[in-house]
């Protein structure tokens, strides 16, 4: 088990730890739709089980958006917070070849 922090003690390490999980698993992946739910998936539980590892006195939201990299534009802003002293939202935009991967994680202490 982790220990307790507040977000603002964990932010740079909860964005380690979701760069590092979509780096190992898209970097050479192409926007297939079909592959999307297994995407969502596999990075929702290895994000997921790292963040809880790292400390467990928070909740984690996770949404996870792909797009295909067609010139199309996107723009998307996420806010919700409790409790600005210990809550927090990230939100992380990965750009590779041919694919984009948009991470959300919603922070709430529990």
């Amino acid at each position: 088990m982790g220990e307790n922090y507040i977000f603002e003690e964990i932010e740079e390490k909860c964005k380690e730890i979701i760069t590092e999980e979509v780096n190992d698993l898209l970097v050479d992946k192409t926007f297939i739709l079909s592959d999307c739910d297994f995407f969502i998936k596999k990075l929702t539980e290895s994000i997921g089980q790292r963040l809880k590892e790292n400390s467990d006195n928070f909740k984690y939201i996770i949404n996870i958006i792909f797009l295909d990299n067609s010139n199309k534009g996107f723009t998307q802003n996420i806010g919700s917070v409790y409790d600005p002293d210990t809550d927090g939202v990230i939100s992380l935009h990965f750009l590779f070849n041919k694919i984009t991967c948009i991470v959300n994680l919603i922070v709430s202490s529990i």
